[in-house]
């Protein structure tokens, strides 16, 4: 038995003298007194060998032991957190929380909507329609959040009407003859080859009152009682009386 070592080690040193030839005496008793427990195996070495996947506890190795310890009231890490979700991830006491914030709002990138947070839900309601703005070439918003050139007729130059071209939100002319393709100002039509300024909301010099009456071949609307007319054929009853006056 090698003085000052266990029956074990000794055996131990047998077999690797064996294979480690030019380990000497003391170099071989070193390596048993490690790997025979003679003075504990280490359970770290390092930090990284500690991590318990848990993010809310930091993780270090001290004096060769794993020391895991809570975190408490911090935000999480940021890749821990969803933007715009109206709630924050926090470490309490070691664990992973989600507390509401109304900081942290679903943010979407549209003049007519508002960014809200209701307790821990995100919402984009759509700002009320006529709303003022500016992006995508618009002027109001509609009742859906987006921003367009027309609310109402307001919006628009008379004659066009909001949807009067039949794409909402746009100012336009809707037709309403059988000869004559709109009604917006006075033109010349391709198919009758004749002025339609009919419903222009001016009172034309061939119209006897605000588009009615006059030459029906230029304006086929003819005036209602108590409208201006100059001829019976001027008014939809055919009889145009005193002063003037369709009856």
């Amino acid at each position: 038995m090698v003085r000052g070592i266990s029956k074990h080690a000794a055996l131990t040193l047998v077999a690797l003298a064996g294979c480690h030839v030019v380990l000497g005496l003391e170099e071989a008793a070193e390596v048993v007194e490690t790997s025979a427990g003679g003075g504990g195996s280490a359970s770290c070495n390092a930090a990284t060998q500690c991590d318990d996947d848990n993010p809310c506890t930091t993780d270090d190795c001290v004096d060769g032991d794993c020391q895991n310890t809570a975190v408490d009231d911090t935000d999480a890490d940021a890749e821990l957190q969803t933007d715009g979700d109206c709630q924050r991830v926090v470490c309490q006491g070691g664990v992973l929380e989600t507390l509401e914030d109304g900081a942290d709002i679903p943010v979407d990138d549209l003049e007519c909507t508002d960014d809200l947070c209701d307790g821990d839900s995100p919402s984009n309601p759509a700002k009320s329609g006529g709303t003022s703005c500016t992006q995508d070439g618009g002027k109001v918003c509609n009742d859906s959040g987006g921003c367009v050139e027309c609310y109402s007729n307001d919006d628009c130059t008379t004659p066009s009407t909001c949807g009067g071209n039949g794409v909402a939100g746009m100012c336009g002319c809707t037709p309403t003859f059988t000869c004559g393709s709109q009604t917006c100002g006075s033109f010349t039509d391709p198919v009758c080859l004749d002025v339609v300024n009919c419903n222009n909301g001016i009172k034309d010099v061939n119209e006897s009152d605000v588009d009615c009456g006059g030459d029906v071949s230029l304006c086929n609307v003819r005036c209602n009682a108590g409208e201006m007319c100059v001829l019976n054929t001027d008014c939809a009853t055919n009889n145009c009386g005193a002063n003037n006056v369709c009856v």
